[in-house]
């Protein structure tokens, strides 16, 4: 079979000249232009735009959490700037604490206290005695003062006592307290032995 050429130039002579009148028109140069457009912008925002796009994202993380710092440090500085006028509140009441904890084993005080407190209730002590200073401090970083009075008198009297050495302004605990009606006291119903600590600071 012979090929033709001439008729297969003119044919696609014919394609081309219909393709290319297509391209010519208005709407084909505009749609092929938008097409290079957005093939530009995608190539440019894969390689330069992401980036950028990355630290904008990490910035804005950044800046939250900064956010959540700063209102961390707002009520931070709050709770400090209330307790700074709680503390002015009440400075002039420290005394009450170094009275209740005293830095130091303070046992001229506590003595003269516990002698006060059987003379107001009308009792006698037969016997008291305080314990040496506990070289080993508790838990809570306290010393320990350990007493041991026994008071005879009315048991109406003793039980007033006891509930004055319990509202002392020293921080005392009472161990134990057994009563027993053989006493030597004259006009003594019941006698008390009293086991008991007070506690302190160290002073430095």
């Amino acid at each position: 079979m012979a090929f033709d050429y001439k008729s297969d130039y003119y044919k696609y002579r014919q394609y081309f000249l219909k393709v290319k009148g297509v391209y010519q028109r208005p709407v084909a140069k505009a749609s092929l232009a938008l097409i290079l457009t957005l093939l530009t912008i995608s190539f440019f925002g894969l390689f330069a735009i992401k980036p950028t796009i990355t630290n904008i994202s990490k910035l804005v993380k950044e800046i939250k959490d900064f956010r959540q710092v700063n209102q961390t440090l707002e009520k931070k500085i709050a709770s400090l700037n209330q307790a700074q006028k709680t503390y002015a509140e009440i400075t002039d009441n420290l005394y009450y604490l170094d009275w209740a904890l005293p830095k130091g084993a303070d046992f001229n005080r506590f003595a003269s206290e516990i002698n006060l407190l059987i003379f107001n209730n009308k009792l006698v002590a037969p016997s008291a005695s305080f314990g040496e200073f506990e070289l080993i401090s508790n838990e809570k970083g306290e010393q320990i003062l350990k007493f041991r009075l026994t008071i005879a008198g009315k048991f109406i009297d003793i039980k007033s006592f006891l509930k004055d050495l319990e509202n002392l302004d020293r921080i005392i605990k009472i161990d134990s307290v057994s009563f027993n009606t053989k006493t030597e006291i004259t006009d003594a119903q019941v006698q008390a032995i009293i086991n008991g600590e007070a506690f302190w600071l160290p002073s430095n």
